[in-house]
């Protein structure tokens, strides 16, 4: 089976050929310093570690689901309201 076929069948709970193998999380920087002493080539890439290991491969897609005139928050981790007027002034920019 392809990947896909092989996830599709899994999600689908149809026969498959045997469970997707992947790594959801990314690896630690220590974890590939280490696996570079332990004969892990460097410089590979996550998709390459992933093919090294014998794993399915996973790509991650992002969209932002935020529309026009969405503020940005003054800072990563900073929220964007503090009221309910500021909650009801940003619905229009969510949906």
């Amino acid at each position: 089976m392809t990947v896909s076929e092989r996830f599709r069948a899994a999600m689908r709970g149809r026969p498959l050929d045997r469970l997707p193998m992947v790594e959801w999380a990314p690896y630690w920087d220590q974890t590939l310093e280490r696996w570079y002493t332990e004969g892990l080539p460097a410089g590979m890439d996550r998709y390459e570690v992933q093919e090294h290991c014998g794993l399915d491969p996973v790509w991650n897609l992002r969209t932002n689901p935020l529309g026009p005139g969405f503020p940005a928050p003054a800072y990563h981790g900073a929220g964007v309201m503090e009221t309910e007027a500021g909650y009801e002034g940003l619905l229009p920019c969510l949906y």
